[in-house]
């Protein structure tokens, strides 16, 4: 079933743009939801890894030590406390203190180079660190000169009764997550309570999660995907499983561990979706009972191989930027239908989606335009960033708060659900990662030699999509090699291109632009 063109009158699409209005109770913060859970169900199991389990109310514990330690040494609400630490159970008992304590936890993976780490040191001032021992000596490179927390004293520590709490109010930050920026630095995006709360929220009322239910969690802290694995079993009463710290990238791994937890909820991007179900091992995943993909375009025959393969667990489709608190329209496929493409579907509770033209108007039924994005779980903006946050978080006349403004374009059908087109800028996604194509130029274009670069991402290169970087270069130096290694010491892995091509000049259209048909395909 294709999506039909629609008359494209604005008033037409009015009855769409606004998600269910649900009275969630948003002046409480996210650890205070958990909180009610630990005193609902003490004894139970959860959190879990190939090492240990603990039951809720030794997580509450561990938890109320970390935060205690923090208030201790000055930690005030509103600050930001970088966390830099492998997956496993340690690491939602951390992130959980931070917020029990009233800062903001942000990331600091440790698979990220150390000029990187450096940069978003310098950008949210964290008042500290807590870290593996195993990742100092890497924070020590990067120069993260603030008071470094040891993670395994803290989390051993028990304490009688709650830490003292900071001031808290809605828009107090709970997370800083970093994006690509097409300007050659990431952006650390402010998420308030108020915003993951009402997505967590309206998660649980969507998918009613129970306590004979068990959360693969798998995605790296640094995505916020990873924000509703780590935090959603822990309000509803079911278990949290954690991944291997590099499991995440081994299909036949996760399919081993869901079999063997009983695994009922999962995450995929499309691309890791399309890897696990071609392991035989997948078909034998029956304690699944739901599957949510998210972070790339869900290609309509691999949602109905996977709705097949993974049979009767229903498949959703879910929508949402960094900048809005994670999702903010949700899809359940139904692979019966003939459809050419994948809808992102309508807007979640207490969130409103708006189509508008580049004057910022709004657009009717079956006509391409911006995705804007309204209501509680817009982001508070971009740290220490006063610029971008203005030109993406936008105000329109028919708006009562900001709006974010996505880049990605889509279209109502005529039926209210929204239709994914594209982006109106270069931004990419691989492997459920947004890029910059911008920030990995600017880095290369900085290498002694280097006139020009191109970054784009191929999908004629083989089975998966892949960057491919193109470097107009005076001379013999820098070489493909050189170019690789300066990326390699500034990007996470995932965003250094496959290949690099050196060439004497980038091919230009006739207006000056840049001919990307023109690109040649590296050897």
């Amino acid at each position: 079933m294709s999506a039909t063109v629609g008359t494209g009158v604005p008033g037409e699409a009015e009855r769409f743009e606004c998600g269910l209005r649900a009275d969630f109770d948003l002046g409480t913060p996210l650890d205070g939801y958990v909180a009610a859970q630990v005193e609902r169900t003490p004894g139970a199991v959860a959190l879990s890894d190939s090492r240990e389990r603990l039951t809720y109310e030794e997580m509450w514990d561990r938890a109320s030590s970390v935060a205690a330690e923090l208030l201790a040494r000055g930690v005030e609400c509103g600050d930001v406390v970088g966390v830099c630490m492998e997956r496993s159970v340690d690491l939602p008992i951390t992130l959980l203190g931070i917020v029990r304590a009233g800062a903001a936890y942000c990331p600091l993976g440790p698979d990220q180079p150390a000029a990187r780490l450096r940069h978003i040191f310098d950008r949210c001032q964290p008042a500290a660190v807590i870290s593996s021992p195993a990742h100092l000596p890497l924070l020590e490179e990067a120069g993260v000169a603030t008071d470094v927390l040891d993670e395994p004293g803290l989390l051993q520590r028990g304490i009688a009764g709650p830490p003292p709490r900071s001031h808290f109010a809605p828009d107090n930050p709970a997370y800083v997550i970093f994006t690509s920026g097409s300007t050659g630095q990431p952006k650390g995006v402010l998420v308030p309570h108020r915003g993951v709360v009402n997505r967590l929220c309206w998660m649980q009322q969507e998918f009613q999660l129970g306590e004979d239910d068990t959360v693969l969690q798998k995605t790296p802290f640094g995505f916020d995907v990873s924000v509703w694995e780590l935090f959603w079993p822990l309000l509803s009463g079911a278990r949290l499983h954690l991944a291997e710290p590099e499991g995440h990238l081994d299909p036949h791994y996760i399919a081993e561990c869901v079999r063997a937890e009983r695994v009922t909820t999962i995450h995929f991007v499309p691309s890791m979706l399309a890897l696990f179900i071609s392991d035989p091992l997948a078909a034998r995943c029956g304690s699944l009972r739901r599957i949510i993909c998210s972070g790339e375009v869900l290609p309509a025959p691999l949602m109905r191989k996977a709705a097949t393969t993974l049979a009767p667990a229903p498949i959703f489709n879910l929508y949402g930027p960094t900048e809005a608190s994670i999702d903010v329209t949700c899809w359940r496929c139904h692979p019966e239908e003939d459809r050419d493409s994948v809808p992102i579907g309508r807007p979640i509770a207490n969130v409103d989606c708006f189509v508008v033209d580049p004057n910022g108007d709004r657009m009717g039924i079956g006509k391409c335009g911006e995705l804007c994005i309204g209501g509680v779980q817009v982001a508070l903006g971009y740290v220490g960033q006063p610029e971008a946050t203005a030109e993406r978080f936008a105000h329109f006349d028919f708006t009562s708060g900001p709006v974010y403004r996505t880049g990605d374009l889509v279209r109502w059908n005529d039926h209210g659900f929204l239709e994914y087109l594209g982006r109106a800028d270069r931004q990419v996604k691989l492997n459920g990662l947004r890029i910059e194509p911008g920030e990995i130029e600017a880095l290369i274009e900085a290498v002694p030699g280097v006139l020009q670069a191109a970054v784009v991402l191929r999908a004629d290169l083989g089975s998966a999509e892949r960057l491919v970087a193109y470097a107009a270069v005076r001379n013999e130096r820098p070489s493909e090699q050189e170019i690789r290694d300066a990326l390699r010491d500034a990007l996470p892995i995932g965003m250094v291109p496959s290949f690099v091509v050196r060439l004497d000049t980038l091919p230009l259209t006739a207006n000056g632009k840049l001919d990307m048909e023109s690109l040649p395909r590296p050897v």
